[in-house]
């Protein structure tokens, strides 16, 4: 069909004498012979078809001024394609020629000839004979217009002197060869504009080349250069100029003399440091400086008022002037639909950027609107210390001598939680003053349950022992494994106290393999002062190190969070949809809304649990409002009574201030934190962890009894474990086995069985975690085979 169609134009063309013939695209694997007859011919278009050769009578064409044969699959010329000696264009990339005819350099009057893309080994001298040449493309060229666009080069390993002779030369495409060297004679095409080297294997360039003063644009990426001679500013008319893919250890000083710049490329070069006079290239749209080994960027960047695109990814930069980010052209990026000659880029990625890593993950684009928020923005120096520890310690005495306050012997009981201030001065910024907002829990062992809440990560921890009663009292696995667990990268200084009554004996270096998070040990007496300078030094060297200290705010994140706390001062929650009002309000939405959320949560300004299903329904505003509300369930009688139970009843009556949906919260908040196990079949029902006792009841008689009857069955199997029994595991079996139950369980351990009235089989499961192993017991009377549940 393509072949007929083919005829058809050729005809046409035949009835209307035309000049001009297009048969591109067709798929033609041969030429239709009529095509010859058509000796007007000045136009021939036979691009993209699959053409392996042509006949000898191409030459009967002899008034073409311009050809196209390019993208087939032409493997030689025959001779008499000399003979078409009006050719002024002739497009003849992408084919498969290894040599052309002798008689090819008789085409005296071409203009332009594009022959990338095929396989030539040389050229012969002969191509000085192309006096008329204005553009010769032997390698890639992107820079001439769709049609004669190409990607590849050819074998070239050497040019012949003879191209010096080509003194109409404007445009000379080398790129994607294997060329060694240049030769000097280049230097005499004076006309020429447009050089490209990209892509071979040049190891220097001929300082005699800096006498081309037309040239507007040269590329040298992608060769093997380690230098560049000096006197770059003779190129005075450079408009484009790129040494990416070099290995440059440093660029010509008088770089910065070639004001007419529109595109510099200095990308994966090996600079270890950016030229200093880059800004004084203010014409500037297009600059590459990725994948070098930069630490910082030269001052002034921003000046760069036309910069459309900007490549810095794939340094050492921990940061970036968020002035960049305010370049007019640069600030469209936020408007696809802008019409410039390519696509704005900023690139910043594979950095070691010192910002959010949430807004790092979300990619240049995201990156460069956080920068654009960080202008105006001011550095926060504050963060989150938790004190946490045994009742009676002395946490409340501690926090005050660390605030310079006076010894109270008779220190109140903390209830709750307890927040308040301690600023500190930054250890290497005189000028600098650290504010750590302090959160003091009641070391009341009911309330550890509800603390869990509020450890957040990349917070301080400061753990509490009494000296005097021993570290095992102080139950400081206890508490670092509650610290792992909700916050596994946040430091942990441990805090003997009372050492004025006896010294702390502590195995440190054998906690500290086991929990890497530990900073050290500080012995201190609240009574007399001793060590609290030590501490406080510690403290101010650990907090200096947090991440959000000294953080920048953009200015909007800060009104957010003044708005947050005006919030909490008239209501102790709010929804999401409101929080995200108020971000949107501030216009701080996107990643920048999840991170500045997140950090709130992590400051405690609020609660909120986004990335929980369960508990991403709620903010709370009120820490201290949602501990007292869940401390109701944990202190009630009834659910004493019921041996850890607690029922929708409970529930309606303790929290009957609320609405539905807020107690429902309150109840997946216990659950979230292994607080409270939901009694699969009976949903209405949960064991709250808490109110399970520690000692066991007195199963003994029931259980012998029945292990003792005739004829009965025992088994016995222990389960040894390689590491420490994740806490809450016997309390959460004991909650989904709770069909099974007599309502004899402890906090390690219960007593089963398929029948409560009757019981044919008994089961006793007790937890050791000290030991770290689990011993399960089955007895059953034979009244059938098949009467064991396990």
């Amino acid at each position: 069909m393509s072949y007929e169609i083919a005829q058809q134009r050729i005809a046409a063309a035949r009835r209307t004498n035309s000049p001009r013939l297009n048969l591109s695209s067709l798929n033609l694997t041969e030429l239709p012979p009529e095509i010859f007859e058509l000796t007007n011919l000045r136009v021939l278009w036979l691009s993209d078809n699959q053409l392996r050769s042509l006949p000898p009578e191409i030459g009967a064409l002899r008034q073409l001024a311009r050809l196209r044969l390019n993208r087939n699959q032409l493997a030689a010329l025959p001779p008499k394609f000399g003979a078409l000696t009006k050719l002024r264009e002739l497009w003849l990339h992408d084919n498969h020629l290894a040599t052309l005819p002798d008689t090819f350099w008789q085409l005296s009057q071409l203009r332009t000839l594009y022959l990338g893309g095929n396989q030539l080994t040389e050229l012969p001298a002969a191509i000085g004979q192309l006096q008329e040449l204005h553009i010769l493309g032997l390698g890639d060229y992107f820079w001439t217009g769709k049609d004669n666009y190409s990607e590849k080069g050819n074998r070239l390993q050497s040019l012949p002197t003879e191209l010096g002779q080509l003194s109409n030369l404007e445009e000379l495409w080398l790129g994607k060869n294997q060329l060694h060297s240049v030769p000097v004679e280049l230097a005499q095409l004076t006309k020429l504009e447009s050089l490209d080297f990209c892509d071979n294997q040049l190891t220097s360039v001929p300082k005699e080349l800096w006498q081309l003063t037309s040239l507007q644009f040269l590329w040298l990426e992608n060769n093997q250069l380690t230098s560049v001679p000096e006197r770059l500013a003779h190129l005075s008319k450079l408009q484009w100029l790129r040494f990416d893919g070099n290995h440059l250890k440093s660029v010509p000083t008088d770089l910065d003399e070639l004001t007419n710049l529109r595109g510099l490329g200095l990308g994966d070069t090996g600079l270890t440091s950016a030229p200093m006079g880059l800004r004084r290239l203010n014409r500037l749209q297009f600059l590459t400086l990725n994948d070098n080994r930069l630490t910082s960027l030269p001052d002034g960047l921003e000046q760069l008022s036309k910069l459309q695109v900007l490549r810095l990814n794939g340094n050492q930069l921990a940061s970036i002037p968020v002035e960049l980010a305010e370049l007019y052209y640069l600030r469209k990026l936020a408007q696809p639909k802008t019409k410039l000659p390519w696509p704005l880029s900023f690139q910043v990625s594979e950095n070691p950027l010192r910002y959010p890593p949430e807004i790092i993950k979300g990619g240049d684009d995201e990156l460069f609107v956080y920068l654009r928020a960080l202008c105006g923005a001011n550095r926060e120096w504050i963060s989150k210390m938790i004190v946490v520890g045994e009742g009676g310690v002395g946490k409340t005495s501690l926090l005050r001598a660390l605030r310079g306050e006076e010894f109270i012997a008779d220190e109140t009981t903390t209830h709750g939680i307890e927040i308040k201030q301690l600023p500190l001065v930054h250890p290497t910024k005189d000028d600098v003053t650290m504010q750590l907002n302090t959160w003091d829990f009641g070391g009341q062992e009911i309330y550890h349950a509800t603390h869990q809440f509020f450890l957040t990560n990349r917070s301080l921890y400061v753990l509490a022992w009494n000296a005097r009663l021993g570290y095992e009292q102080g139950k400081l696995n206890y508490w670092l494994d509650t610290i792992a667990v909700r916050a596994p990268q946040s430091p942990v200084i441990l805090v003997a106290t009372h050492t004025d009554e006896r010294e702390a004996d502590l195995p440190l270096a054998e906690l500290q393999r086991s929990y890497p998070q530990i900073v050290d040990l500080v012995k201190i007496s609240n009574k007399n002062g001793d060590g609290i300078e030590h501490l406080r030094q510690l403290v101010t060297e650990t907090a200096a190190a947090l991440p959000l200290m000294g953080e920048e705010w953009p200015a909007a994140w800060a009104h957010v969070r003044h708005a947050v706390r005006d919030l909490a001062s008239k209501r102790n929650h709010i929804t999401p949809q409101e929080l995200a009002a108020l971000l949107d309000q501030h216009e701080v939405t996107g990643t920048q809304a999840r991170v500045l959320t997140k950090w709130l949560h992590e400051l405690g300004e609020i609660l909120f649990f986004q990335d929980e299903t369960e508990l991403n329904d709620t903010v709370i505003l009120n820490s201290q409002w949602v501990t007292e509300a869940i401390s109701r369930v944990l202190e009630s009688d009834d659910v004493i009574r019921q041996v850890g139970i607690f029922t929708r009843e409970h529930m309606n009556r303790l929290w009957q201030e609320h609405p539905q949906w807020l107690r429902e919260h309150f109840l997946r908040l216990m659950e979230q934190f292994d607080l409270s196990y939901r009694i699969l079949e009976d949903r209405d029902k949960s064991l709250v962890i808490e109110r399970i006792p520690y000692d066991p009841p007195t199963y003994e008689l029931q259980w012998d009894a029945h292990r003792e009857a005739a004829p009965c069955r025992e088994i016995k199997m222990r389960f040894a474990l390689d590491a420490t029994m994740p806490a809450g595991i016997p309390t959460w079996f004991i909650a989904r086995s709770h069909r099974f139950s007599l309502r004899t369980h402890w906090r390690h351990g219960a007593l089963l069985a398929d029948d409560r009235t009757n019981p044919n089989h008994l089961g006793l499961v007790q937890a050791f975690p000290h030991d770290r192993y689990l011993l399960k017991s089955d007895g059953w009377k034979l009244r059938n085979q098949a009467a064991a549940l396990y």
